[in-house]
């Protein structure tokens, strides 16, 4: 199994004795744990000084085999310092004083180093004063598919991985894999040292980023053997392709067209193929670009083949359209993505292919029930172009009503059975939804039904049936693709007790939840030294912001000690506009009284905290319906307006309208229009101040235009200007907001949604006389923020109704 130089001239230039740095590398456990001997045996043949080497094992679950040989390798190769890092045993936590002379070598356990691999790379990082260097790497099938897929990642026309081929060295702008990197330019970039095995192209991308460079040198070798199948190399070459286009937007690196022109050929005809049904253009298209793709798989899969005597030619086609398919998918979402970092998906990634799996379940059983109903000798359109088109109508009907009842949320984490079960419950009350506004009095209710009515029921069946089935294969190729590494959220832990390593552990061992830990933050000043199973402290809550943006985190998890309650809100502070997601471990009293719920499976919740406020559809959805309402409400009762008009003019001297400075959404400065109901220039004796109850400055009309709430109505005028909502948080003045953000943590927290004639706190509290009654309101606010839905504003808006009915204003 050993990988020597092939050619005496490739010997390493030997590094300087006196400036010979520490070597660290870094194994994690994850796959291909039965090849760990044959690396370490590769590590054991290096040529570099032994006793500068240090071994990092990291694994999430302790393995019994990887132990085994972890022992007895360190048993016969006592020069060699080996450290073992393996959840769910004794040793919890360890000290390692930072060094910055350090090299470190990321290796997977399916990886062989050529003997001098090391000493090539320090000679290459002393002679070219580079940040990182990285290598060729020659692939090894293990059979036939493998073998195949080897043959076709070698090649530099096929993937940016294929390094097996080049010929010459250099400072390179593209990624460069397979190699060593200086950890004083990892700490500068960010880069952990735990998390560079399987990321080494987000690690190249950030330490560009930074300001390094790197350097790829052909004699810097390496062999890694493949055991995956067709699936596992779809997902690699997804990951692939996502990472290359990102590193095209980000970096400016070179636009390859030969990695471009075969995965675009095929995922467009692919594409295109779904609307073949409905454009004869579209048919045509598909065939001219599938037949353009054919070209290419053809001409990679002759020079391939006869470079290996033709053995893989009949598996190259297949295996290379496996490659590009994934390669084409992963680049496109690279190419279109708009987050700002991090190497996961967007989650619009996830809701499309829930989607399309929903269009082909839903208009694949429309045509089997169809099909049905000719059988049993009734009506059924059986025109494919009628058919397809009423299909199309039927799917915009189901696509709605699951947006409605949420089965486009977040359900990657959730058990696949509840799903299922919502499923079922939301398409029968579907179809029951079908047959009331079908219903015929005269023919439905004879005894017995019609057959035609009964076959209602089968297609509530067969709809479910589709859904679920299209769904459950979604789920379960999301959970094998995280489970292998691909797709995983860069996350945090706040804390450093008991109750956060409890929660790493059950995290690693679960990584179809979508997590990959890359640090702990302590509430208070640990020891940046220590460690929890090979993951570092980052730092302390007070520099939370700093460690988010430095380190590129996408989600925190927040694990805190009773005593650390407090910290909660400084952790809110500070996260506030920035792109991270936010999920706390409830006590257990919570989990008790029932107020912290989850639909997750693996025996431990995690409660979203301020989340999205509304997904997109909601939001257009909400403002269509403010437009609206306020249009009717300012038309229709004109007449009344006109009434009030006049007797504020006769009750009073003044201005009918008051017009005040409030700050709205973003910070964003405005005029709130009211009818007036105090007396003229109110403010201009007592300064700004708020309302109290029996205020002396109110007149007669206005008490009454504020019991019925009617003072509010020109505001309706703010919401057609987009400057406030008929729901949300009601505007403060800027001088309050001035004053109380600093005083009351998370205030402006309510300016980051429009502001609101009516809301939770308004129903639910008197007008703001004492700081304590902000914050009472403001507990309010930020319950409907975290609440925000249409059925939340309804919900308000029909107790407003009742409040104004009632006369209950102030």
């Amino acid at each position: 199994m050993a990988l020597t130089s092939p050619d005496p001239h490739l010997a390493a230039t030997p590094a300087l004795a006196d400036v010979q740095p520490q070597i660290s590398i870094v194994i994690p456990l994850r796959r291909a744990r039965r090849q760990l001997e044959h690396c370490l045996a590769s590590i054991a043949r290096q040529t570099y000084p032994h006793h500068l080497i240090e071994i990092s094992l990291v694994a999430d679950a302790a393995d019994e085999h990887a132990q085994k040989v972890t022992r007895e390798f360190a048993r016969n190769h006592p020069a060699l310092r080996v450290r073992r890092s393996f959840a769910k045993t004794p040793r919890k936590t360890a000290r390692r004083a930072p060094s910055s002379n350090e090299i470190v070598i990321p290796v997977t356990p399916n990886t062989i180093l050529a003997d001098d691999f090391i000493a090539q790379a320090v000679a290459a990082l002393q002679n070219h004063s580079c940040a990182g260097v990285g290598g060729r790497m020659i692939y090894r099938g293990e059979g036939r598919v493998q073998s195949a897929a080897a043959l076709a990642l070698g090649s530099k026309w096929v993937l940016p991985t294929g390094t097996q081929d080049e010929s010459k060295s250099g400072i390179r702008n593209e990624a460069v894999l397979h190699g060593a990197y200086r950890r004083k330019a990892m700490n500068e970039a960010g880069v952990l040292e735990h998390e560079l095995p399987g990321n080494e192209y987000e690690t190249a991308t950030r330490m560009q980023q930074a300001g390094h460079t790197l350097y790829f040198s052909t004699k810097v070798q390496s062999s890694l053997t493949l055991r995956a199948d067709l699936f596992d190399l779809l997902g690699w070459a997804a990951v692939h392709g996502h990472a290359w286009a990102m590193r095209v937007k980000k970096q400016r690196a070179a636009f390859r067209l030969r990695y471009f022109v075969p995965a675009a050929l095929l995922v467009l005809s692919v594409m295109t193929a779904l609307f073949a049904p409905l454009w004869t253009a579209a048919l045509a298209a598909c065939a001219a670009l599938f037949l353009g793709y054919l070209s290419c798989n053809a001409l990679l899969t002759v020079g391939l083949a006869a470079r290996n005597r033709l053995k893989h030619l009949l598996l190259l086609p297949l295996v290379l359209a496996t490659i590009h398919f994934g390669f084409g998918v992963g680049m496109i979402v690279g190419l279109i993505a708009s987050k700002r970092w991090g190497a996961a998906a967007p989650k619009w990634v996830e809701k499309s292919a829930v989607i399309i799996s929903d269009y082909i379940a839903i208009t694949g059983a429309f045509f089997v029930w169809a099909y049905l109903r000719s059988e049993f000798g009734f009506f059924a359109i059986l025109e494919f172009e009628h058919a397809y088109f009423l299909s199309n109508l039927i799917f915009a009907f189901w696509f709605l009503l699951f947006l409605f009842f949420g089965l486009y949320g977040a359900w990657n984490a959730a058990s696949r059975l509840d799903e299922s079960i919502a499923i079922v419950k939301i398409v029968g009350g579907g179809v029951l939804l079908i047959f009331l506004l079908t219903l015929d009095l005269d023919q439905d209710f004879e005894n017995p039904m019609s057959q035609s009515r009964m076959l209602l029921l089968s297609y509530w069946l067969i709809v479910a049936g589709a859904v679920i089935t299209g769904r459950l294969i979604v789920r379960t190729t999301q959970r094998r693709l995280l489970e292998n590494g691909i797709g995983l959220h860069r996350t945090i832990i706040a804390g450093w007790g008991p109750k956060a390593r409890e929660l790493y552990q059950n995290v690693s061992e679960y990584p179809a939840l979508g997590y990959r830990i890359i640090g702990f933050v302590a509430p208070s000043g640990t020891d940046k030294s220590h460690r929890f199973h090979g993951v570092p402290v980052l730092g302390n809550l007070n520099r939370l912001a700093d460690i988010i943006l430095r380190h590129q985190v996408e989600d925190v998890l927040i694990a805190l000690q009773k005593q650390d309650q407090d910290a909660l809100v400084k952790i809110i502070a500070q996260t506030d506009g920035l792109p991270v997601s936010l999920k706390i471990v409830p006590d257990l009293y919570s989990i008790i009284t029932g107020q912290a719920r989850t639909n997750q499976i693996y025996g431990f919740p995690l409660i979203e905290i301020l989340p999205q406020y509304m997904p997109a559809w909601e939001r257009f959805a909400k403002r269509a319906i403010d437009v609206t309402v306020s249009l009717l409400i300012l038309i229709l009762g004109l007449p009344l307006w006109l009434l009030v008009v006049l007797a504020i003019r006769l009750n009073s001297p003044g201005k009918i309208f008051y017009r005040q400075e409030r700050m709205g959404k973003n910070g964003r400065i405005f005029d709130v229009i009211k009818f007036r109901s105090m007396v003229a220039n109110a403010e201009t004796l007592t300064g700004p101040k708020w309302a109290e109850k029996d205020d002396p400055r109110i007149t007669a009309v206005g008490k009454f235009l504020r019991k019925w709430r009617i003072d509010e109505v020109p505001q309706f005028i703010n919401v057609l200007r987009g400057e406030m909502s008929i729901v949300g948080p009601r505007p403060e003045r800027p001088f309050f907001v001035e004053k109380l953000r600093k005083e009351i943590p998370l205030y402006t927290r309510r300016l980051r949604v429009r502001p609101g004639i009516t809301g939770w706190a308004q129903i639910k509290g008197a007008y703001d006389a004492t700081l304590e009654d902000v914050k009472q309101k403001l507990q309010y606010d930020l319950f409907y923020l975290e609440n925000m839905s249409l059925r939340m504003d309804l919900k308000i808006i029909l107790h407003t109704i009742y409040v104004m009915l009632a006369g209950r204003g102030q």
